[in-house]
């Protein structure tokens, strides 16, 4: 696959979850996949993919309020910091897609999170946002890439799975879009995308 597009968003999300959660495939009685972080990177795809701009939001969680024990250890996310800087996720998902917007980008995701973006803005009675039924999945092309199952692919893992340094925080949306971001860079200085 080649990425024609001049500028690529690639984002990942971070949101509420509980032991055995990601396991029961984010199914669990009473439990949502609340957003609680939008991490993105705008990319020039014609200049090797080098970041021109970041995007890191801080989501309040209307359905699950509170975070659970789980949740903090496995991102780092206080609810202190979510109280003190978290946005009503309307408000940071049209920051987002203004975001993508800017530069007419192309935007990418790891696996399905502009769903869970779709299903949040339905929560919230937002109107449909043709922006995230656009995105592409990344998980898709590095699978095919590596032949390597999907569900066996980490976004905070893809550096090391290819054997490069990586500098990010696990399980941090920022991190985890520049995990990816230093996928994309080393594939197109070596042409396979």
């Amino acid at each position: 696959m080649r990425i024609q597009e001049r500028q690529v968003v690639v984002f990942d999300l971070e949101w509420t979850s509980w032991p055995g959660f990601f396991e029961s495939g984010f199914r669990q009685e009473g439990r949502h996949c609340d957003v609680v972080q939008i991490g993105a990177v705008k990319l020039d795809a014609a200049n090797g993919f080098g970041e021109i701009a970041a995007f890191n939001e801080i989501v309040r969680p209307a359905r699950h309020p509170d975070l659970s024990p789980y949740f903090v250890g496995l991102t780092g996310i206080t609810q202190d910091r979510v109280d003190r800087e978290g946005r009503p996720f309307p408000e940071a998902l049209q920051r987002f897609i203004r975001f993508v917007s800017e530069g007419d980008a192309a935007a990418y995701c790891f696996g399905h999170d502009n769903h869970v973006l779709m299903e949040n803005a339905a929560y919230h009675e937002m109107p449909p946002q043709s922006v995230l039924e656009d995105m592409r999945n990344l998980k898709a092309v590095f699978s095919e890439i590596l032949d390597v199952p999907e569900n066996q692919l980490v976004s905070s893992r893809m550096p090391s799975l290819i054997g490069l340094p990586n500098h990010e925080s696990a399980h941090d949306a920022l991190g985890d879009a520049r995990c990816l971001a230093s996928v994309l860079r080393h594939w197109r200085g070596r042409n396979v995308i």
